[in-house]
C-alpha cells in the first residue's frame, strides 16, 4: 500500500525548511521530529537555505537530486519527481506529493495538504526544487510524540482523579443496573406475581438520592480536578518559559506563544471530562457486551458487528479529521497573529494610510479561517451523522431479533426491554467514545505546541550572586546565532571600566544590537569570554546579574497601569526616591501637571503619552533598580538636545556606567570611549577627537554623513 507523506506543522516562521525534510524522511520510513533535526541543522533566525537542506538529507542517507523548472511551461511540471521539496514565493518550502497533468498536490508546513491546478501552482512556486530519493544508508525508525511529561503532570492531580474516577464508575454501575432491575419488575409485572407498591417506590426514592449524590460529588470533584489541573499545567509552561533562553524568544512569534498558552485550556478540557469518560465508557462497553453474552449469543454477534462498523469507520476518517482539524488550528493562529499585529501597529497604519491594503490582508486570513471552519465543521458533521445513525438505528436492529420468535429470551417482556436499553447505552458510549477520540486528534496540535515547550532546555545558569562595580570586558568574543550561521561578531575585545561612558557605532547590519545583547547578557558568546568584574558570564546568576543592568531598548513598552505602576513595577519605591529618579530624567514636573499625577493611567502602549514621555518614562524605570552598568539602545531618540544633555550629563554624576547604542553621533561626542563597528568587527576604537583625527576612517566619514 502507497505511503500518505503526513503533514508535520512548523511552530516557527523559520522552520519551514526542517518541517518539509522531517515529513519526506517519515515517507520513506524514517521518522524523525523536528526538534531532532533542529540539533543536527539550526534554523537560527535567518530560516534555512536550499544548500543546507540539501546538506542534511545528503547527511541522513538521503539521495537528493535539485532541479530549475520554469515558471511559464507548467506542462513540464508532470516531470517533477515527487516527493520533493519546492522553493515557494522565494521565501518558503513546501512538499510536492503529486503531480498530475492538471493538478499539483502540495503539503505546507504552515497551511496544510493543498491542492492547486497548473497555473496557481505556477504563480507561487519559485522554480527550484530537490527531488529526494531513499538509499540504503536510510534507517528505518520510528518516531513517537512522548507525552509522558504531560502525563506526569496531571497524574499529579491523582487525589481528585481517582475518586472521581470511581463515582463515575458507580453511576455507571448504576445506569447498567437500572435497566435489569426494570427487567425483573416487568417480569413480575407480566407473570402474575405480586409486589408491594410502597417498597418500589421507596426502593425508588433511595435510588433517585444516591444517584442524585453520586452526580453531585462527580461534579464537585471535576471542579476540583480542573482547578488543579489548570493550575499545574500553567506553571509548569509559564513557568518553563521564564526558564528558557532568550534566543527561543528570538525566533518566534509572539501571537504563535499566545496561541499555544491557549491551548491549555483544551488540553485540560480534554484529560478533565473527555479522558475520564473515555475511560470507563471502553470498560461499560465491554461489560454490556459480557452481558448480552450470557442472555444470548446471537444477539451478542450482531451487536459486535455493528460495533466493529463503528471502529472501521472511525479508522477511515481519523486521518481526515485530524487534517482538518490541523488546518483548522493553523488559520485560527494565522488570524489571531495577523489580528495581534494589526492592534499593534496601529499608529504606523494610520499613518501611513494602509487602512485598506491591511484591512484586505486581514480579511484574507478571516477568509481563510472561515474556509477551513466551514471544511472542518462539513466533515466532522457528516461522521457524526453517520455514527448518530448508527447509534439511533443499532438498539432497534437487535430489537428486531429480539422479537424473532427463535430468540432464547422467549416472550418475556423484561428480557427485551433490558436489551434494548442496554444496547441504547452501548452504541451511545460507543459515540461517546468517538467523541474522544476525536477531541484527542483535535488537540494533538496544542499538545505538539506545549510538548516543544517543555522539552526545550532551559537557559544555563551559574550560581554566582554577583554584586556588580560595573566592569565588563570582552575577549576575543565572536557570536553566531546557531553552529551553521556565519558569525555576527568576529573576535571583539572590548574593556570597558566603572563610571565610563562608552559609545558603539556603525551602519545598519554592522553588529551593534547584537553586540549590546551579549553586553547585558541576553546572549553567551560562541566563542571567547565576557567578563563582569573580572568574573566569567558563565558563573554568574543570570536573573542576578540582570537585575544589576537597567535597559532601555529602542521598542518602549508601557503597561495600561499607572504612571507610578510603570516606573516602580514590583519594586517598592517611596514617593520621595519616585521623585528624584523622575526628576534625573526630567519627567517630573510634566507627570505633575497631568490631572492624577503619578496615578495617571497609560493606555495600552502608552499611546495617551508622546514619544519623548515614554521614552523618559522608561529611562525612569530602568533607573528605579539603581542599576551599576545602563544600557541606551538609540533611547533618547524622541528628546530634544536639552532635555538629552541634562539627562546624559545626571546619568554620568551617578558613577554608572553607561553604554549607548548610537545612531545620532552627536549624542555620544562626551564619551569615553567610542567602539566603531563594520560587518561584526571592531575596526576603530577611541574618544571623538581621536577618531574625527584618523585619517579616512570610518567614524568621520559617519560623522561628516551625520552632519
Amino acid at each position: 500500500m502507497k505511503r500518505n507523506i503526513p503533514f508535520i506543522e512548523q511552530h516557527q516562521k523559520t522552520e519551514c525548511g526542517l518541517c518539509c525534510v522531517a515529513m519526506v524522511s517519515s515517507f520513506y520510513n524514517h521518522e524523525i521530529s523536528v526538534k531532532d533535526l533542529r540539533n543536527l541543522k539550526e534554523t537560527g533566525r535567518d530560516g534555512t537555505s536550499f544548500q543546507n537542506l540539501i546538506e542534511l538529507l545528503e547527511n541522513m542517507g538521503f539521495k537528493v537530486k535539485s532541479f530549475r523548472f520554469p515558471k511559464d511551461r507548467p506542462d513540464v511540471y508532470k516531470q517533477i519527481k515527487v516527493p520533493a521539496i519546492a522553493l515557494w514565493e522565494s521565501k518558503h518550502f513546501v512538499v510536492v506529493e503529486k503531480v498530475t497533468s492538471k493538478f499539483v498536490w502540495v503539503i505546507d508546513p504552515e497551511l496544510g495538504k493543498l491542492r492547486y491546478d497548473l497555473n496557481e501552482f505556477s504563480a507561487g512556486f519559485s522554480e527550484f526544487l530537490i527531488s529526494i530519493s531513499s538509499s540504503d544508508r536510510v534507517i528505518k525508525q520510528k518516531s513517537k510524540e512522548n507525552y509522558g511529561e504531560i502525563y506526569a503532570k496531571l497524574w499529579q492531580s491523582w487525589h481528585y482523579f481517582v475518586p472521581l474516577l470511581f463515582l463515575t464508575f458507580v453511576s455507571y454501575a448504576v445506569s447498567f443496573i437500572l435497566p435489569i432491575w426494570t427487567q425483573q419488575l416487568l417480569n413480575q409485572a407480566t407473570g402474575g406475581n405480586q409486589f408491594n407498591p410502597a417498597i418500589l417506590a421507596l426502593n425508588f426514592i433511595i435510588f433517585t438520592l444516591l444517584y442524585f449524590i453520586i452526580m453531585l460529588g462527580q461534579r464537585y470533584l471535576s471542579i476540583n480536578l480542573t482547578n488543579d489541573i489548570d493550575k499545574r499545567l500553567n506553571n509548569s509552561v509559564i513557568g518553563r518559559l521564564f526558564q528558557l533562553p532568550y534566543k527561543f524568544f528570538s525566533t518566534r512569534s509572539s501571537g504563535d506563544l499566545i496561541y499555544s498558552i491557549n491551548g491549555l485550556g483544551r488540553i485540560r478540557q480534554l484529560f478533565t471530562n473527555q479522558v475520564v469518560l473515555g475511560i470507563l465508557d471502553i470498560g461499560f462497553v465491554i461489560c454490556i457486551l459480557f452481558y448480552f453474552l450470557y442472555i444470548d449469543f446471537f444477539v451478542t454477534i450482531i451487536a459486535l458487528m455493528l460495533v466493529v462498523i463503528n471502529l472501521l469507520l472511525l479508522l477511515l476518517t481519523r486521518k481526515n479529521l485530524e487534517q482538518k482539524s490541523k488546518s483548522f488550528v493553523i488559520a485560527q493562529n494565522d488570524l489571531q497573529n495577523k489580528q495581534i499585529e494589526m492592534i499593534y501597529s496601529m499608529m504606523g497604519i494610520k499613518m501611513e494610510g494602509f487602512e485598506v491594503r491591511t484591512f484586505k490582508q486581514w480579511k484574507g486570513y478571516l477568509d481563510k479561517y472561515l474556509y477551513r471552519y466551514r471544511a472542518s465543521e462539513l466533515f466532522s458533521s457528516v461522521v457524526n451523522s453517520l455514527f448518530s445513525i448508527i447509534t439511533f438505528i443499532s438498539p432497534f436492529i437487535l430489537l428486531f431479533i429480539m422479537l424473532l420468535p427463535d430468540n432464547h429470551l422467549g416472550n418475556k417482556l423484561g428480557g427485551i426491554f433490558a436489551v434494548y436499553s442496554l444496547s441504547s447505552l452501548l452504541f451511545g458510549k460507543i459515540n461517546s467514545i468517538f467523541d474522544t477520540i476525536v477531541a484527542f486528534y483535535n488537540s494533538k496540535t496544542f499538545l505538539s505546541r506545549i510538548l516543544e515547550i517543555l522539552g526545550e532546555e532551559t537557559e544555563i545558569n551559574g550560581v554566582v550572586k554577583h554584586d556588580l562595580n560595573g566592569e565588563i570586558a570582552l575577549k576575543n568574543v565572536s557570536f553566531s546565532y546557531t553552529r551553521d550561521s556565519k558569525k555576527v561578531l568576529s573576535n571583539v575585545s572590548i574593556e570597558i571600566k566603572k563610571g565610563e561612558k562608552v559609545a558603539i557605532v556603525g551602519s545598519s547590519g554592522s553588529g551593534k544590537s547584537t553586540l549590546s545583547k551579549l553586553l547585558i547578557g541576553l546572549f553567551p558568546a560562541s566563542s571567547g569570554s565576557i567578563l563582569f568584574d573580572d568574573l566569567d558570564y558563565n558563573l554568574l546568576d543570570k536573573q542576578y546579574l540582570r537585575q544589576q543592568i537597567g535597559i532601555v531598548p529602542q521598542d518602549m513598552t508601557l503597561f495600561n497601569k499607572t504612571i507610578h505602576e510603570n516606573i516602580a513595577g514590583d519594586i517598592s519605591v517611596s514617593e520621595e526616591e519616585m521623585t528624584k529618579i523622575c526628576k534625573l530624567v526630567n519627567i517630573h514636573d510634566e507627570i505633575m501637571e497631568m490631572p492624577m499625577g503619578y496615578n495617571t493611567l497609560v493606555s495600552e502602549m502608552g499611546m495617551n503619552l508622546s514619544g519623548g514621555q515614554r521614552q523618559r518614562i522608561i529611562l525612569a524605570r530602568a533607573l528605579v533598580k539603581k542599576p551599576k552598568i545602563i544600557l541606551l539602545d538609540e533611547a533618547t531618540s524622541y528628546l530634544d538636545n536639552v532635555n538629552e544633555k541634562e539627562i546624559m550629563q545626571k546619568f554620568k554624576e551617578q558613577n554608572i556606567t553607561i553604554i549607548v547604542i548610537a545612531h545620532r553621533l552627536s549624542t555620544i561626542i562626551d564619551s569615553n570611549q567610542i567602539f566603531v563597528m563594520d560587518k561584526g568587527e571592531i575596526v576603530e576604537q577611541g574618544s571623538h577627537t581621536e577618531l574625527l583625527n584618523m585619517k579616512n576612517g570610518l567614524y568621520k566619514k559617519l560623522y561628516q554623513t551625520d552632519y
